[in-house]
């Protein structure tokens, strides 16, 4: 059961029974090398563990071209139960310049069982440096704990959830260039000169 291999190992013993010529019960309690009498050691079978957990964290930009909303899917993929599984945004390999993103977990907290996944969701609102960059890129990490305590991580990849698949994520940001210049005149008092005002507005949305 999964309980077993969470546990790592199953023990137990049997009882052999017999009756002599004359009758009498004969019996021993199993061992799991000796036939002695006094060798009564129960059998332990160790199972093999496998604590692995995968990240995939993908980036959208938003309509309206302010924000990017990332969703991070958590999976296990190993063979044993994970408890207290959570994301985080990496500082170190951001290139926003505005607030880090915090995942926020979407459900309700709880063990994942092999192959059960869990999603986390993160808005960031762009900065205009971020605009006129023309991308983001940043990476996560996905953390549990395996039954023993220990802790099991993965850094997130674009779209696939093996461990050795690592790439940060990178969301494209559309960038428009326009400017409108609008020029007015007026004569001078005396007549003699035109006074010419242009005006220059920066309609893009990039510096």
């Amino acid at each position: 059961t999964q309980a077993d291999t969470n546990a790592g190992k199953v023990t137990n013993q049997a009882t052999a029974t017999a009756k002599t010529p004359s009758g009498a019960d004969a019996s021993d309690l199993s061992d799991e090398s000796g036939t002695g009498p006094d060798d009564n050691d129960p059998t332990t079978v160790s199972i093999t563990q496998s604590a692995v957990i995968g990240l995939v964290k993908t980036g959208a930009l938003s309509p309206d071209g302010k924000s990017i909303d990332y969703t991070y899917v958590v999976t296990n993929l190993g063979n044993v139960t994970l408890t207290d599984v959570a994301v985080t945004e990496q500082q170190a390999s951001f290139t926003g310049t505005g607030t880090l993103p915090v995942p926020e977990l979407q459900g309700t907290a709880g063990p994942v069982e092999p192959n059960g996944t869990v999603t986390f969701k993160a808005t960031y609102t762009l900065t205009q440096d971020d605009i006129d960059a023309g991308k983001v890129t940043n990476q996560a990490q996905a953390t549990g704990k395996q039954p023993d305590g220990t802790d099991v991580s993965d850094l997130s990849d674009e779209s696939s959830a093996g461990p050795d698949d690592n790439d940060p994520t990178t969301v494209e940001i559309s960038q428009a260039a326009a400017v409108a210049l609008v020029k007015n005149g007026k004569t001078s008092q005396d007549g003699k000169t035109i006074d010419y005002t242009y005006v220059v507005t920066n309609t893009g949305n990039v510096t």
